[in-house]
This record gives structure tokens, C-alpha cells and sequence, in this order.
């Protein structure tokens, strides 16, 4: 009953020095695989980041790189180049668009401006009820130009609004509880 408690206080002081010096190295080593580890599931994020920085209005036929992995990560990374993909689509859709109205708004402004440079040029012998016909008539087809894209325009917009409230209406099916 009366016997010394020194080896068991050595073994608790022994115990406790090698404690000591353990448990901040384990922590230590943990928090540096953690950041390790962080860091190379973190990198494709990174890598998607900075490409998707770097493009602009006229470099949409760059993609952001896709990772090997079938994770989340690769599912945004696809998800993203697909979304360049129709932005592309849609960039060149409307140059095109451009392109096209601009032409067709061209011809009518220079058959008005021939009618009336040519009526000018002949002074009082030019016919002038004649060219204010032309030019009334020219002036009627830039109006259906302008009228048409003005439709256009309104029929995009409400595309847009369709699109956003069926967004919106999906993903108030999917937050509600089952």
C-alpha cells in the first residue's frame, strides 16, 4: 500500500513531454498536408479562373481547360465551355445580323440620295413630283427595314423573359421539400 509513486510520476512526466512535442508536430504535419491537398484539388479551379479571365467579347473561341476528373470541377469547366460555346454562336449570329441590316438599310438611303443628287443636277428640268415619289417610296421601305428589326428586337427581349421565368420556376420546383 505505502509504495513510491516516482516511476509512475516519471512515466506521466515522460508521457507528457512526449506529448508535448508531438501533438504540435501532428498538428503541424496535418495542416500541411490539409493545405497540400487543398491546393492540388484547388488547382483546375485556378486554372479555370485565370482562362476565363483572360476572355474577352473577341476571344470567345477560347475554352477554359477541362480537367480529367469527372467531379464537380470538370462538370463546371464542361458546363463553361459550352456556355462559350453559344455565346461564340451567338456573337457571330448577330455580326452577321449586323452585317445583313446594314447592307439592307444601305440600299435604300443610296437610291434616295442618287434620285435626289441626279434631280439636282438637271435643276428646274428635273421632274421633282417623280423624284419626291422615289424618295417617299424609299423612305416607306426604310421604314419596314426599321420596323422589322424593331420586331426582332422585341421578339429577342421576350425570349430573354420567357427564358429567365422558366429558369426561375425550375428552381423554385427544385428548392421545394418533397
Amino acid at each position: 500500500v505505502a509504495s513510491s509513486l516516482q516511476p509512475v510520476a516519471r512515466t506521466v512526466d515522460r508521457i507528457s513531454n512526449a506529448l508535448m512535442v508531438a501533438v504540435p508536430s501532428l498538428v503541424a504535419a496535418v495542416a500541411i498536408l490539409t493545405w497540400m491537398m487543398t491546393g492540388r484539388a484547388l488547382r483546375p479551379v485556378s486554372a479555370i479562373t485565370s482562362r476565363a479571365q483572360e476572355i474577352t467579347g473577341s476571344t470567345l473561341d477560347q475554352r477554359v481547360p477541362e480537367p480529367r476528373t469527372d467531379d464537380e470541377i470538370g462538370q463546371l469547366a464542361r458546363t463553361m465551355n459550352a456556355m462559350l460555346g453559344r455565346l461564340q454562336g451567338a456573337a457571330m449570329r448577330q455580326r452577321q445580323f449586323v452585317s445583313d441590316a446594314s447592307h439592307e438599310l444601305r440600299s435604300p438611303v443610296a437610291a434616295i440620295r442618287t434620285d435626289v443628287e441626279v434631280a439636282l443636277r438637271e435643276g428646274d428640268r428635273a421632274d421633282w413630283p417623280t423624284v419626291g415619289r422615289a424618295v417617299l417610296a424609299e423612305e416607306e421601305r426604310l421604314e419596314r427595314l426599321l420596323a422589322d428589326l424593331l420586331v426582332l428586337a422585341a421578339d429577342d427581349d421576350r425570349s430573354a423573359v420567357a427564358r429567365q421565368m422558366q429558369s426561375r420556376t425550375r428552381g423554385r420546383r427544385l428548392a421545394r421539400p418533397h
